[in-house]
């Protein structure tokens, strides 16, 4: 019997890893699961003797029915994909002191969170967290008269739902998670309805694994466009509306002289390398503003300087030939005569 109210007791309280570092605070983290039903307690652990946090929290309910309904809806917190569990045990071992385990306890509990799926004779379950995070969508920039049920009448045309969230607390009103029963419809969902008009509005469609994914400098480096030929009337803005029909640009430069004169060209950043080539396939040799321009990738300066002194070679070369043409046929004039 004890056991089992222990058990009970466990499946009230969550445990979330992967929380952003130093970006969320308990509040919000209340706001966010308060949404499920009556709160006991919410923290986030932090480093021992500092307000710094250590990336996991825990989140306890009057009901075992919140937690489970709280565990299988929420899968994103500040932009970022969490992992939810039931907690351990360990957790209820002093009641007094639930709020505050010491830092032992804390480092224990991480460590049997990590490793509790390498069972000796089992095979590993994957967690529904996880799975959940692997087949569900977030469509951002919804109409502001959108219902639930629009929502799931369209998607439901892609694949069986499992689940529609709308709105998503702790995330902007315009936003909504579809999770779909298998990952292969998740992925059909991105590909068809990204970026298209839905009831009015143009809607951005990711998968929820790949919203929290960091993009790195390296990642940026492939990603990244020079626009030649543009017109002097062209701004940045002009080239933001041009080139975020096709992916999420973060960055639009466009050099110019101290005097203020415009280059000639601009560079434009996206977040995506695949989007980047989509746009690059369709906007080279497009008229902007007048004029047809060119598009092409970024090339780091020490690949740039080789094919520019190539380039200058071959200039020289083509010189050379164009003299010696020019000398061989001077030559022949003269026999003539």
């Amino acid at each position: 019997v004890t056991s089992y109210v222990l058990k009970m007791e466990c499946e009230k309280t969550l445990f979330i890893s992967n929380l952003p570092y130093n970006t969320t605070t308990n509040e919000e983290l209340q706001e966010i699961f308060s949404h499920y039903g009556p709160l006991k307690a919410c923290f986030i652990v932090t480093e021992k003797g500092t307000a710094k946090s250590r990336g996991f929290a825990y989140v306890s309910y009057t009901t075992r029915d919140n937690a489970i309904k709280a565990k299988s809806m929420v899968k994103v917190v500040n932009g970022r994909p969490v992992h939810i569990m039931f907690a351990k045990k360990r957790v209820f071992k002093n009641s007094k002191h639930k709020d505050h385990l010491n830092a032992k306890e804390e480092e224990d509990d991480d460590y049997e969170h990590r490793t509790e799926l390498k069972t000796v004779g089992h095979t590993p379950k994957v967690s529904k967290s996880s799975y959940d995070i692997g087949r569900t969508i977030v469509i951002i920039g919804l109409a502001d008269d959108v219902t639930e049920k629009r929502i799931r009448v369209r998607f439901r045309k892609i694949g069986n739902i499992d689940s529609v969230e709308y709105p998503v607390p702790g995330r902007e009103k315009d936003v909504a998670y579809v999770t779909f029963m298998k990952h292969k419809d998740a992925r059909v969902a991105v590909k068809q309805l990204n970026n298209k008009i839905f009831q009015g509005a143009n809607i951005n469609v990711v998968l929820l694994s790949r919203e929290g994914k960091v993009t790195t400098k390296s990642s940026l480096k492939k990603s990244r466009l020079i626009v030649r030929n543009i017109s002097f009337k062209c701004t940045e803005d002009d080239l933001n509306e041009a080139f975020s029909l096709h992916g999420k640009v973060i960055d639009i430069h466009i050099p110019r002289k101290s005097n203020g004169q415009m280059l000639g060209y601009a560079f434009v950043q996206y977040t995506s390398y695949f989007e980047a080539v989509k746009a690059m396939n369709i906007i080279n040799g497009l008229e902007l503003k007048g004029r047809k321009v060119a598009v092409d990738w970024v090339l780091p300066k020490n690949i740039y300087q080789e094919k520019k002194e190539e380039d200058e070679k071959e200039e020289v070369e083509e010189v050379e030939e164009d003299k010696e043409v020019e000398e061989v046929e001077v030559d022949k004039e003269v026999v003539e005569e």
